[in-house]
């Protein structure tokens, strides 16, 4: 690798990893994996889906203790009345486990069926396609009944232990009921209340926190601008594009480069004064500069072409200042003289810092390999500019248009924050909706008990 890989050669990389493939999938190195030759998946996402889905759960069985709770008044009657007729406490407590235990199951069916009804929704919602069929198994049955078992007795647990231990003359005055309301019921409501507000919360902070890195601050304008990939198409086409672009009343600009912030520019990876630095580079031309509002810090005033702008991250990657004047490197393209500072921009999205970049700034006749981006800022209706740049695109190249505003593919390398968010509300949703139907229910039966 070290002498025909250069992510080895120059010293980037210092050791081969083998993973085993059944381990992949949750690795780091699957986020890292090229190309997307292997699909990898989220491990923390699949723990905080469990982990909501876990706390559901055990809110639906505390909602259930708490409604069977406030209903003990009618129910330790008729325990008091089987314990005359010669019941043992035994009995009656397995006789109620058994009642949460059935209606869990029952409930349990409902589930399944649900989630074969809304399987293609979650699919789509969590961009993995859920094979329930192959899920079912042997082993699966088992652990599905012990669950079963498992949480059926924990919801019965304590309302079968109060109303099994009721002693009838207690029954009779009411004394039973009237404790089992004032300590119970409040501990249930006030938990029950408190993990609801806690969603909400969670729910209200992912949603803001998706929504700053979306519109975070870049160092670059991304309003209305679309960007679309020309390199595969004529410098004829090209040139015909720019000038109908040019001439529609909805574009204030048209602005040539070789790649867009978003794309993060061509990398390339030298040594210099010992020190590996993979540099990002710009090819653009001053109507791009104007567009995405380049700030240039410093400008030599060079009446060489040659020259190259440093962005600030290089100079201080390099452990130059601002007064270089010529860079020389061990790379027989990267030697150079310094025609200014550029300020520094955040490429791709928010979550990555920024890298050290150059900038060549020239017209875009004078591109060595061609024009190979085209960005297009619109003004007024910007929809409506977009139509407009997608109907002559495909009539000029006769090929299907693939531009799109950057703010959208900013937006799109969000996709699992927004879909976490998404499953967040809708999780706050689900507890919004037990928490009323549970808080009725307890207030209907507390007002027929008094």
């Amino acid at each position: 690798f070290k002498e025909i890989f250069w992510l080895y050669r120059e010293g980037l990389y210092s050791k081969v990893i083998f993973v085993p493939l059944k381990e992949f999938y949750f690795s780091d190195f699957s986020e890292k994996s090229w190309y997307g030759v292997l699909q990898g998946g989220d491990y923390i996402f699949v723990l905080a889906l469990m982990s909501m889905g876990i706390l559901i759960l055990i809110f639906a069985i505390i909602n259930y203790t708490n409604l069977t709770v406030a209903q003990t008044g009618f129910r330790a009657k008729e325990m008091a009345t089987r314990r005359l007729l010669g019941s043992s406490r035994g009995e009656l407590f397995m006789r109620l486990i058994l009642e949460s235990t059935v209606l869990t199951l029952i409930s349990f069916a409902i589930a399944v069926f649900a989630a074969f009804l809304f399987a293609p929704f979650v699919s789509e919602l969590l961009q993995r396609k859920l094979e329930l069929v192959s899920f079912i198994s042997p082993y699966t049955i088992l652990i599905s009944l012990l669950l079963i078992l498992l949480f059926g007795g924990s919801a019965g647990l304590l309302p079968a232990t109060l109303i099994s231990n009721a002693k009838p003359v207690d029954v009779v005055k009411g004394a039973f009921r009237t404790q089992t309301k004032m300590v119970f019921s409040k501990i249930f409501i006030t938990f029950q209340n408190l993990i609801t507000i806690s969603l909400i919360a969670l729910a209200l902070l992912v949603v803001w926190q998706t929504y700053h890195l979306i519109h975070a601050p870049l160092g670059y304008p991304t309003h209305g601008r679309i960007v679309i990939d020309v390199e595969d198409l004529s410098q004829e086409n090209i040139g015909t594009l720019r000038n109908e672009f040019s001439q529609l009343a909805s574009v204030k600009a048209v602005a040539c480069s070789q790649s867009s912030p978003f794309e993060g520019g061509n990398n390339l990876t030298t040594n210099y004064n010992g020190v590996s630095i993979g540099f990002q580079r710009f090819v653009a031309d001053p109507a791009f500069v104007e567009m995405y509002d380049i700030q240039i810090l410093r400008e030599n005033n060079l009446s060489d072409s040659k020259g190259l702008y440093l962005s600030e991250r290089a100079l201080m990657e390099m452990g130059e200042t601002m007064d270089l004047e010529y860079v020389t490197t061990s790379h027989e393209f990267f030697c150079f003289p310094v025609a200014g500072v550029i300020k520094d921009l955040v490429l791709y999205n928010i979550t990555l810092p920024p890298k050290p970049m150059t900038w060549d700034i020239r017209k875009a006749e004078d591109f060595e390999w061609g024009i190979w981006t085209l960005t297009v800022q619109t003004q007024g209706d910007h929809w409506a500019a977009y139509k407009q740049v997608k109907d002559i695109y495909e009539k000029v190249t006769r090929q299907e248009f693939t531009g799109e505003f950057i703010e959208k593919q900013i937006s799109e390398t969000f996709a699992p924050q927004k879909r976490l968010s998404r499953i967040v509300s809708l999780f706050a949703g689900v507890a919004i909706i037990i928490s009323l139907l549970g808080i009725t229910g307890y207030v209907n039966l507390f007002r027929a008990t008094t």
